[in-house]
């Protein structure tokens, strides 16, 4: 519900609770985000995240985020393996982190997956409202 809070549980395909976030503060028009790290240690596989208003329980919003398999050290996120020495390249310039040069590849591979969970989480608190509104106009 709009200006409210909620308060978003994650659970595992078993339904085991991953963690809890109370008191997500919801904006005028229903929507929130948070930032959210997976534990480590978190299975690969299909995580829950269920949005419930704190106020009215019955109001509440799921969606289903998928964990994939993290990558390996020296191993981005296409499995490309450069683990890198910091050299120069052939021509006495320091590399640019591209395979081959000796440069350790370096990415934003965590950022996309927090990216994708700030926006599914966005969706949820959507969804809520929504469900709200529509509870209200009943």
């Amino acid at each position: 519900m709009p200006d409210s809070t909620v308060t978003v549980v994650i659970t595992d395909e078993d339904g085991n609770v991953i963690d809890t976030i109370e008191g997500v503060q919801v904006d005028s028009d229903g929507g929130f985000s948070i930032d959210w790290t997976v534990p480590e240690g978190t299975q690969p596989g299909e995580l829950t995240v269920t949005a419930t208003d704190d106020s009215d329980p019955s109001v509440s919003a799921s969606e289903t985020v998928t964990v994939a398999e993290p990558a390996t050290a020296g191993e981005d996120s296409t499995g490309t393996v450069d683990p890198g020495t910091g050299a120069e390249d052939g021509d006495g310039k320091p590399g640019d982190g591209k395979p081959g040069d000796d440069l350790a590849s370096t990415g934003v591979s965590g950022a996309i997956s927090l990216g994708l969970m700030a926006l599914l989480l966005v969706v949820v608190g959507s969804g809520v409202v929504a469900f709200a509104k529509v509870r209200r106009t009943s």
